[in-house]
């Protein structure tokens, strides 16, 4: 798959599902956006401002992908409206796309992601070469109640 093809079939996605979609240069990548907010019960009466950002590059690399995931938890955190805690918080699925993924992308991805109070990263690579999906697979104790909806979250937007 082409990376325009990507975008555009995330990009529909996201509107088929009634998130508000936007197009925002994150960290100098041209980055499709989707926002909504749930709340669940399960997750103590929270309410989450869920974002998706996808972007492609020509290569990734740990420091493309890190980078990449810090900018979008940072642009979570700006865009979200509410107070963060009491109830409320963010989580930023920073999805990078490329036909050319290195491999200490692939094992940093696969490890649970840095804490921050009331905000989590995901960051997800999508081989375009390989058609595979890279991320967390592991339920770490900090927000654990979480990560069975973000790994379901990937699978329906990002694959």
């Amino acid at each position: 798959m082409k990376p325009k093809e990507y975008i555009q079939k995330i990009s529909k996605k996201f509107s088929d599902d009634d998130l508000k979609v936007s197009n925002e240069e994150i960290n100098g990548i041209n980055t499709i956006v989707g926002y909504k907010t749930e709340f669940r019960w399960s997750w103590f009466a929270t309410k989450l401002h869920i974002f998706g950002m996808v972007g492609t590059i020509d290569k990734i690399t740990k420091q493309d992908i890190d980078k990449f995931s810090k900018a979008c938890i940072e642009h979570g955190e700006r865009n979200m409206k509410g107070m963060r805690g009491m109830q409320q918080g963010a989580v930023s699925f920073a999805v990078l796309a490329s036909d050319n993924v290195q491999q200490d992308a692939i094992d940093w991805v696969k490890e649970p992601s840095p804490k921050h109070f009331a905000l989590m990263e995901f960051p997800v690579i999508y081989d375009l070469k390989e058609d595979k999906l890279y991320y967390c697979e592991k339920t770490p104790m900090w927000g654990a109640i979480y990560f069975k909806f973000f790994r379901n979250f990937v699978k329906m937007y990002f694959r």
